[in-house]
């Protein structure tokens, strides 16, 4: 009976140790810079400013002269995330957050590190609805007490530091010991209790108890508060200024006109604010996005931050020649200079429309003349920057005569200086000199030769010419520089990102999968990065594949396996090509038909595999073992180089099912070795007449996987291939000599024999009677009471076992002598009959008598 099989034929290539990457280092990108709505801000002792960023949904921390340092919390409702974050304070080395719309307190120490937390939405003791802000009271130096303004229950709680309910005060309304809808709190000189009373517009100022002792009318609506010496200040939010009281309510000063403005030292919605050591006043200008500095005078002094979005996706990667990356991203419309540890280096241009700001970033490069080439995709643009973010040139606008674009989203650079924008939803390429002056156009949209459907990225590919992605007909399009067509071949759908990555390869990412192609079309490698998105990505000179995880906002760094970098004077390795792979038509017979190019071997030794689905993992190997005619000189260690083989697999006979599809694969190896670890070799010194020779560590999985592949093809008996475990282990040596002892194991712990013969079996519950320790040692096992009997699936990692300590208290095995720890193994002779030929395992810990299974 005939199977119906569909097998795939050369498209998707080989997997050789020379196609190979692997996972090597992920960095998480850090907080990035910048605020959106600054609500509140407190100082630690050296001088730094914590400021709750309630849009960002996040605690951002600026160093004194203004810079950024870093940034801890995210949206959500876990430890350490935040919903509206609004007001903070420090003590004792802690910040306590009020977490205004997860209705809790939560405490984190100076770096970021969620400590502790309390409340939850209600109206009960030690719950909250929106809690504002805290004070701290100190006692010998250390917090005593926290105080919470419980806006909108209309109350202020007290806390130990661990969040341990004292007591409460305060109900809805405008008289004495009632607040209506309180927000800033702050303890005065006179270690009484103001609290800003928001729609009393008043500041009532209470004993640490709750009583009140006196109050004074605001202008408006105050909302925080913070004193200096005897000088309190309200930030007016709702009217755009700030005003300074002494501690009984007289005013002082007024700073800013109360009209909303962007100019320096007036406001947009100042909400909190707080005195330095050096008693200058930092406001956080919520709408500005801004903190603006005033000296003791209270007069202007400086201002720091921006806008800056918390969230990132990363658009676009490039390499620098310093190791840094370049960044397009456009969750926050900027473009970012990062590390290898995606530790922040550098904002190159911010959010707007303005010559040197950015909307929508789709795509960047770094140019050999050292400039930064941006597509500033919704703002209808190329621009150029300099290294450090400044400015050099835009061209574009909206439109779709020449040298205008609808959403321009891919950007290539030739080495002889031109650039290459694919202008998406112009469905063309336009071609610019390196000074921004038009040359040429072509494509248009359609699905004929030369047509785009939305362009949406490009590459200048090592041979010269340029890669196209038609995103709209999922193809990637192949064009010489002037725009004669060349070949396309389809790609898979949703396909976002393409990038030349040398040596004749090109990647394409899509959903969460990343794919290695050969400008051909073949595809020689794919794997599925996980979480996030389609994420675009770069290619370092070493080979390394680093992908920007759009959505995890990760740097991904895939280094290829050591034997695709090789040090100049290497010899060629040789490489497996697929040529073709065809059906015999009423059979399961499968001619394959490939070729082994290597430039300076003759002969090498070759193999065969196939893939179920086109898989990448040791569940999904089949190993070709029969076929149709003979294989020598084809499969064999004699295999003749650059010409093409042929050889017949019957399928039907190694792959029993009913229907599928194979992917093929053939595998090449020199004279070498196939695990070459030598990394380096320092010579003999007149100290050390030896040389030292250092290998390659560490090893992992995806190192050893293309030598399972190869051990399998060759047939190495050394291995045992689990497919459903999809592993690879040693096989059990059950064939051990007559008469073997063991007293011949130096390092043996204990051995046991079932010494009265009776062959244990999975079919039955036979008693074992007795037991013989042959391992003459100190240590020894001697029969106690109860009888133990064989059950299934019940041991560790649900192997067969002999159940030797049952629950009822019976010890049938008591072991004597010093103890072993687990680590040990212990040789059980299962059939004594068969003079030591077939055995198991015990596992045991400590003395032995705390492990239950005798396992087989």
């Amino acid at each position: 009976m005939l199977l119906a099989l569909a097998f795939t034929a050369a498209t998707h290539a080989q997997r050789g140790p020379q196609d190979s990457w692997y996972l090597d280092k992920q960095s998480l990108v850090n907080s990035t810079p910048g605020f959106n709505l600054p609500t509140g801000l407190a100082f630690s002792p050296n001088g730094d400013a914590y400021v709750t960023d309630q849009g960002n949904d996040r605690i951002s921390v600026w160093a004194a002269n203004g810079a950024f340092r870093f940034g801890f919390g995210k949206h959500g409702t876990g430890d350490g995330d935040f919903r509206d974050p609004f007001d903070l304070s420090i003590g004792d080395g802690e910040v306590y957050v009020s977490d205004w719309s997860n209705h809790r307190i939560q405490v984190f120490d100076m770096q970021g590190k969620f400590l502790r937390k309390w409340g939850s939405y209600g109206s009960s003791t030690g719950q909250f609805q929106n809690p504002f802000a805290t004070a701290l009271a100190f006692e010998n130096g250390t917090v005593s007490e926290v105080f919470v303004t419980d806006y909108n229950r209309h109350r202020v709680q007290v806390f130990d530091k661990n969040g341990s309910f004292l007591r409460t005060f305060g109900t809805a309304g405008n008289g004495v010991n009632q607040f209506y809808y309180p927000t800033g709190i702050a303890f005065g000189p006179d270690s009484l209790l103001y609290v800003a009373n928001l729609h009393g517009q008043r500041i009532k100022v209470l004993d640490r108890n709750g009583t009140e002792v006196r109050q004074f009318t605001t202008p408006g609506y105050p909302r925080s508060l913070s004193f200096s010496g005897d000088k309190l200040a309200v930030a007016m939010g709702d009217h755009h200024k700030v005003l300074v009281y002494d501690k009984n309510g007289t005013l002082e000063r007024t700073i800013s006109n109360g009209s909303a403005s962007s100019n320096p030292g007036s406001f947009n919605h100042p909400y909190g604010l707080a005195f330095d050591s050096s008693e200058r006043l930092h406001v956080a200008d919520r709408n500005n996005q801004r903190i603006q500095v005033f000296d003791q005078n209270r007069s202007y002094q400086s201002a720091y931050g921006f806008y800056g979005s918390n969230s990132l996706q990363m658009h676009a990667i490039a390499p620098t020649p310093e190791g840094t990356f370049l960044i397009a991203d456009i969750a926050g419309d900027r473009i970012l200079e990062i590390d290898s540890n995606a530790s922040l280096v550098r904002i190159i241009a911010s959010s707007g429309n303005a010559t040197g700001q950015v909307n929508d970033p789709k795509d960047l490069v770094l140019g050999p003349d050292g400039r930064i080439y941006v597509c500033d995709t919704s703002n209808h643009r190329i621009q150029i920057f300099d290294r450090n973010g400044s400015a050099l040139l835009s061209f574009g606008a909206s439109g779709n005569g020449n040298a205008q674009f609808n959403q321009p989203r891919g950007l290539a650079l030739s080495p002889d200086g031109e650039i290459f924008v694919a202008d998406s939803n112009n469905h063309r390429i336009q071609v610019f000199d390196v000074n921004g002056s038009f040359l040429r156009k072509f494509g248009s949209l359609g699905n004929l030769e030369g047509q785009f459907n939305n362009p949406i990225d490009l590459d200048v590919t090592d041979d010269g010419n340029l890669a196209v992605l038609s995103f709209g007909n999922n193809r990637v399009i192949y064009l010489t520089p002037d725009g004669q067509y060349l070949r396309h071949w389809n790609c898979s759908g949703g396909t976002h990102f393409l990038t030349d990555l040398n040596n004749g390869l090109i990647g394409l990412s899509w959903s969460n999968n990343f794919g290695v192609y050969e400008h051909s079309g073949s595809r020689l490698k794919y794997w599925n990065k996980g979480n996030g998105t389609s994420s675009s990505f770069t290619s370092l000179p070493d080979g390394t594949i680093v992908i920007a995880d759009r959505g995890d906002d990760k740097l991904l760094f895939y280094r290829p396996t050591f034997r695709t970098v090789r040090g100049p004077g290497s010899k060629e390795i040789p490489f497996p090509e697929v040529v073709s792979v065809t059906q015999r038509q009423g059979t399961n017979h499968l001619d394959v038909t490939f070729r082994i190019n290597d430039a300076d071997s003759s002969h090498v030794q070759a193999a065969l595999l196939a893939f179920v689905d086109g898989g990448n993992d040791l569940s999904k190997v089949i190993v070709p073992k029969t076929f149709v005619g003979s294989t020598i000189g084809k499969l064999d260690a004699n295999v003749s180089t650059n010409q093409n083989h042929m050889v017949t697999w019957n399928a039907g006979a190694d792959w029993n099912v009913g229907f599928g599809e194979l992917e093929m694969a053939v595998l090449a190896k020199d004279e070498r070795d196939l695990l070459n670890l030598h990394f380096l070799t320092l010579p003999a010194t007149d100290s050390n007449s030896t040389p030292l020779k250092i290998n390659r560590s560490p090893l992992g999985d995806p190192d050893l996987l293309d030598l399972w592949y190869w051990q399998l093809a060759t047939g190495d008996q050394g291995i045992s291939h689990d497919a459903a475990n999809s592993s690879i282990s040693m096989p059990i040596d059950a064939n051990l000599s007559v008469g073997f002892s063991p007293s011949s194991i130096s390092s043996i712990v204990l051995w046991l024999d079932a010494n009265d013969s009776q062959s244990l079996t999975l079919n039955s519950n036979d008693v074992v009677t007795s037991w013989n320790d042959k391992s003459g040692n100190a240590r020894n096992a001697v029969l106690g009471s109860g009888a133990p009997k064989l059950v299934t699936g019940t041991g560790p990692s649900g192997l067969p076992a002999i159940e030797f300590r049952r629950s009822g208290g019976d010890d049938f095995l008591n072991v004597g002598g010093s103890a072993f720890m687990a680590k040990h193994m212990i040789y059980v002779c299962r059939s004594p009959q068969a003079s030591w030929n077939y055995y198991g395992g015990v596992l045991g810990h400590q003395s032995g008598r705390g492990s239950n299974y005798l396992v087989q």
